[in-house]
């Protein structure tokens, strides 16, 4: 079995993932934008997911190298505008949203023919989870809360305190902690994901936005 120390890098390894991927979805500023020119998000994902997405059609991490090689061509501000074009067409509107990004969209949409409504009970399950285990929404992410960003964020703050848990030899509250993760994952954000990505996929003008949904939804399978 793997040591307390062992199990707490893990942990932390998740928490940046959920919470870089978590950043990628909200709205682009430039200080994403900036660490897109220096290569900074593909360089980092490598080094969290061990280099694991390659033998597949689609190499999310690949794509994001590519357009990160767009990118250092471009200026910020540039690239954010770039950005932001396709997160408002994807995610905001005006007009029909292309990918959702809320659950209650894709949970009411597999009850019932015509669904794809949101502020339902499903939103309301997403919220009681995060007060069960004490979680606010950070002022930043104004949001709903079934916002696939903000679902990433509970997570990589879930993931953190298990780390926190083993480093410090609580075991039990550290299975807690990934317990909770588990538990999320299944009931809410895993259910969803998969849906999103595609949607995100088959109306994205970038390859950004693509690759980030498709690791989200790949390491929530």
């Amino acid at each position: 079995m793997p040591k307390s120390h062992e199990k707490a890098g893990f942990a932390r390894a998740e928490a940046e993932f959920f919470g870089l991927s978590c950043r990628c979805l909200q709205r682009p500023d430039e200080t994403l934008a900036a660490l897109l020119k220096e290569g900074g998000v593909s360089i980092r994902l490598r080094e969290l997911l061990s280099c694991e997405t390659g033998d597949r059609a689609f190499d999310p991490v690949g794509a994001i190298e590519a357009f990160e090689a767009e990118c250092a061509e471009m200026p910020v501000d540039g690239i954010r505008l770039r950005l932001e074009v396709d997160y408002n067409r994807l995610f905001v509107g005006p007009g029909a949203l292309l990918a959702p990004p809320y659950e209650s969209y894709y949970a009411s949409e597999a009850r019932q023919a015509g669904g794809g409504r949101l502020r339902t009970e499903d939103e309301r399950a997403v919220a009681a989870a995060y007060r069960k285990s004490g979680f606010a929404v950070p002022e930043p992410l104004v949001e709903l809360p079934d916002h696939i960003a903000i679902e990433l964020e509970f997570l990589a703050r879930l993931a953190s305190a298990e780390a926190d848990f083993w480093e410090r030899g609580s075991e039990e509250e550290a299975l807690e902690s990934q317990s909770a993760q588990a538990r999320f994952i299944e009931e809410h954000l895993g259910t969803w994901a998969k849906a999103f990505a595609e949607r995100v996929g088959a109306g994205s003008r970038t390859v950004f936005y693509p690759a980030i949904a498709n690791l989200a939804a790949a390491y929530c399978s």
